[in-house]
């Protein structure tokens, strides 16, 4: 049998490229935006429970990214604790076909950095595991760090990256299990009381391997560099 009559002609071509782009054409604008919100909104509080969440739009961008906007994460009293302009989601075809699961690449942009990683169903398709790369995230124009320090009178800056790993069963809060390597460059944190003279402390980098499980935090293998000190910590 000769090879070029294996092959697909050039009508067969066509007709598959034409077949693709009605599909997307189709997406496009039948997409149901309003039912994909009330999920999506439903799905982020059942992973962050006690907390209020609202997405402020969604859209399409091509070739299948799926865009939501303006998601404000708040508590029950209003306080906004965190702000994200936009997350966009892309299906991993090539992880699809690796696994054998459902995956997709995530890109999230907030007013303070970004954050870009990956979703994937475990084998069993039992959980919802997670990685994800900070990057350069500016602790100086997060308000939400602002607002959690103050109520240790503490003040805190620099810029924050690291990487992370986790895993969501659907049952507890979406960061139960999470493990992660984390860095801050070029800051300096508020003192409660002065220490030598200081009421701040500069540091030129500080890196600790942080851990959540079961309702507990852990911090080990905890290092600040500083031209005035150096320290270890963990706890």
């Amino acid at each position: 049998m000769e090879m070029k009559r294996l092959l697909p002609g050039k009508g067969f071509c066509f007709y598959l490229l034409y077949t693709v782009v009605l599909l997307v054409v189709l997406l496009w604008f039948r997409f149901p935006i309003d039912a994909v919100k009330v999920a999506a909104e439903a799905e982020l509080k059942r992973m962050l429970p006690g907390q209020t969440c609202r997405i402020g739009g969604i859209g399409l961008s091509l070739p299948f990214d799926v865009r939501f906007n303006d998601i404000q994460i708040s508590e029950p009293e209003g306080n906004l604790l965190v702000q994200i302009d936009t997350v966009q989601l892309r299906p991993n075809f090539m992880g699809w076909r690796q696994s054998g699961t459902w995956s997709a690449l995530y890109q999230l942009r907030m007013p303070e950095g970004s954050v870009d990683g990956k979703v994937e169903l475990n084998k069993e398709r039992t959980a919802l595991r997670y990685t994800g790369e900070l990057q350069d995230i500016n602790l100086v124009d997060s308000g939400t760090l602002k607002k959690m320090l103050q109520e240790y009178n503490r003040g805190i800056s620099g810029v924050f990256s690291g990487y992370f790993t986790g895993s969501w069963n659907g049952q507890s809060g979406l960061f139960t299990d999470i493990e992660g390597r984390l860095k801050l460059d070029s800051g300096k944190v508020s003192l409660q009381e002065p220490i030598l003279g200081l009421e701040e402390l500069e540091f030129d980098q500080v890196t600790a391997t942080v851990q959540a499980s079961a309702g507990l935090f852990h911090v080990k293998e905890g290092k600040m560099d500083s031209h005035l000190l150096g320290a270890e910590f963990s706890g």
